[in-house]
Formats: C-alpha cells, structure tokens, sequence
C-alpha cells in the first residue's frame, strides 16, 4: 500500500516527456495547427489539455490520461 501512495505521488518524465507536455500547452492555448503540425499523435495533447484544468498541473494531467 505505501508503494502504491509513493508511486501515485512521483512524477517520472521520459525521454519524450517534455515534447509531449509542449504539446499539451500549445493544445491548450488553442494552438492546434502546432500540435496537428507535429509528427506526434494529436489525441494525448488534446486529452492532456482537456484533463489539466482537472488536476491543476501538466504533469499530474499527462500521469493521469
């Protein structure tokens, strides 16, 4: 159970991880043609910017999707 909390409360980025949350942003500023411009799948970015109002950070969003 305390591995299960301790997990839940760290963040772990990978090597793709600040792309994607760049993606997220520019989703969520509205800058759609940047995130359907990008060789990355659109659908993550949209479901992270549409999830962060949720959980009040990029990363915890982008954990959570």
């Amino acid at each position: 159970m305390v591995r299960v909390l301790r997990w839940a409360q760290t963040a772990v980025m990978m090597n793709d991880g600040p792309v994607f949350l760049h993606l997220a942003q520019a989703a969520g500023a509205g800058d759609v043609k940047a995130v359907l411009t990008h060789h990355f799948h659109p659908l993550y970015a949209f479901a992270v910017a549409a999830a962060q109002p949720l959980f009040g950070d990029w990363e915890r969003a982008a954990v959570a999707v």
